[in-house]
């Protein structure tokens, strides 16, 4: 696990915290309610998203420390709501959590979970060296780019609650990033950068 305590405010002002012990294997941490008071502790890392629309606020998803569940955590009583076994790279986070779906990039795929019932609603590989670990996200659709026949590289979108694809479209030859300025999406080539759309 990384080193170092991690802390979250969550939409309600609740506080997360989570500190990996020096085995990678373990640590500890807690949830503290909005009133300050400790409401439950936790047996993994929290997995909280980076974007979030306030969609499923009552639930915490949470790693077991050994890596191989995530777990849906009541926020007002610690219990389990849902547990699914997890199967993906680590280390894992959430690029953002829309409409009480939750996106797991672990750097190699894109995985959508439903946070109410931890149902698995779809997964797909990307190519995450392009997007600098920020997925490309406007609130209803993500942004991946794919990797096409021989180097090429696409850039697909995909609706966040159900993973069903929208539009497909080539970047340019040697696109080596992908980002944001401005609120115009960009790709660099590593010498220009072409806006797209």
């Amino acid at each position: 696990g990384p080193t170092g305590p991690e802390e979250h405010v969550l939409p309600d002002g609740s506080l997360v915290t989570w500190t990996w012990d020096p085995d990678p294997r373990s640590g500890e941490g807690s949830v503290t309610g909005p009133d300050g008071m400790r409401a439950f502790g936790l047996s993994g890392p929290p997995i909280v998203p980076a974007l979030t629309d306030g969609s499923a606020a009552g639930t915490l998803v949470v790693m077991t420390a050994d890596g191989r569940r995530i777990l849906g955590r009541a926020l007002g009583t610690g219990r389990n709501r849902w547990s699914r076994p997890y199967d993906g790279a680590l280390p894992v986070h959430a690029a953002a959590q829309v409409s009480g779906v939750m996106l797991l990039d672990d750097g190699a795929a894109m995985t959508a979970i439903d946070v109410r019932t931890g149902s698995l609603l779809w997964s797909t590989p990307f190519a995450s060296d392009l997007t600098r670990g920020a997925a490309l996200i406007d609130g209803e659709r993500v942004l991946l780019p794919v990797h096409a026949d021989g180097a090429a590289v696409e850039l697909v979108a995909r609706r966040i609650v159900d993973g069903a694809p929208l539009w497909r479209t080539s970047l340019p030859a040697g696109t080596v990033a992908l980002g944001v300025v401005d609120q115009q999406l960009v790709a660099s080539t590593g010498d220009v950068l072409v806006g797209l759309g």
